[in-house]
């Protein structure tokens, strides 16, 4: 069974911007690896375990896949880049934590009790030079790796696997279309964005459910060549940078 059904889904929809969809199934013979290797694969998302004080499993594990946009931004304070649809209003030119603020004041969800403990919201990473757009430092050092300084993702589709009660939470965050007032037409926009959901429900279902094309562990190939391995700096450079 789907949640919230239709009715209450579009109560929801019209005094929010983004609205959790999900279902419930079983899940006592799955492990999150083996969900996220079937589920995600080689594409883009996450798997997130928690842990209490370092040692032992928690109650949740999170995988996500599908974002309903991603900024990446590659120079502290300058503009992103942006993969999804971007709301009116979020500013893109003044660096990563501008955007953020704004992203976060935008996509207002419902606080709903039943839902897992993480459901939606932002994932990704703010590498250290994101600092720099809040405090003055010296020049950035050379970029010899070409990473982005910060990817951030609005959480699309999710899985969150309950070890306690050995259940799977599936989720979609529906992202609310505009709505013109005329009831009729925004009642039409949202079963057609409810129903998308329900389907991407049973894609993700379908695709948890799927058998592996490879195993998670199989033994090494003896035939295989060692990876070729290169220092980006010399010995003598090293011991001056140690020094």
């Amino acid at each position: 069974m789907i949640s919230p059904d239709r009715e209450e889904f579009r109560a929801l929809a019209r005094g929010h911007a983004v609205v959790p969809v999900w279902r419930e199934l079983l899940a006592d013979l799955t492990t999150p690896v083996s969900l996220y290797a079937r589920c995600v694969g080689d594409g883009e998302g996450f798997l997130l375990e928690s842990v209490d004080r370092g040692e032992t499993w928690g109650r949740w594990s999170f995988i996500g896949r599908n974002p309903s946009l991603t900024l990446t931004s590659h120079g502290a304070g300058g503009d992103l880049d942006v993969s999804g649809d971007l709301p009116a209003g979020i500013r893109t030119d003044a660096g990563m934590l501008a955007a953020l603020e704004d992203l976060l004041a935008h996509f207002r969800s419902p606080a709903i009790e039943d839902l897992p403990p993480l459901h939606g919201g932002l994932m990704g990473y703010l590498g250290y030079d994101v600092v720099r757009e809040v405090e003055h430092l010296p020049d950035v050092p050379p970029d010899d790796r070409g990473f982005p300084d910060g990817i951030m993702s609005v959480i699309g589709e999710m899985v969150a696997i309950d070890h306690w009660r050995q259940r799977a939470v599936l989720l979609v965050n529906v992202v609310v279309p505009e709505l013109t007032g005329d009831k009729a037409a925004d009642n039409a926009a949202l079963d057609a964005a409810y129903d998308e959901a329900a389907f991407r429900l049973d894609q993700l279902a379908s695709d948890g459910a799927r058998p592996l094309d490879e195993p998670l562990m199989a033994p090494p190939d003896p035939s295989d060549e060692p990876p070729e391995v290169t220092s980006t700096m010399g010995a003598d450079l090293y011991k001056v940078a140690v020094e």
